[in-house]
């Protein structure tokens, strides 16, 4: 049996999403990553920092997915700015949401969707295991 192995991929993810004091948290990502925790450890802020580094947007309560500013300034502290920043070996890609309101995103990495397929993996963790394979 042969064995393969793929340059390692790390990406480090920085944000102050969710954070309650407002400071920057940053978390190492490797290709494959698996986040547990109790309630209130960060697993959400985690996903929703990802998600706005790569897409700007993130997923309300029913899944919808939402870039509105009124709504994404709840996920920061009140009269801060609102920062998610994804580094890696292919680029870096900043989002951030100014107190006035104003989102803007700068740097490009390659194929966000190959790099994280946050909506194929979206989907198939709704559709069921018949459909993550």
């Amino acid at each position: 049996m042969s064995t393969s192995t793929t340059p390692s991929q790390e990406w480090v993810l920085t944000s102050n999403v969710q954070s309650k004091d407002g400071t920057t948290w940053a978390r190492t990502l490797k290709q494959l990553n698996v986040v547990v925790g109790p309630m209130g450890s960060g697993k959400t802020a985690l996903a929703r920092a990802l998600s706005l580094a790569t897409t700007g947007t993130v997923e309300d309560t029913m899944g919808r997915e939402v870039s509105d500013a009124k709504y994404l300034r709840v996920l920061g502290r009140p009269g801060a700015d609102l920062v998610s920043s994804l580094i890696g070996p292919d680029g870096s890609r900043t989002w951030s949401l100014g107190t006035a309101g104003k989102a803007k995103t700068n740097g490009e990495v390659r194929d966000f969707a190959e790099v994280f397929p946050v909506s194929a993996v979206r989907s198939a963790l709704n559709s069921g295991a018949a459909k993550a394979t």
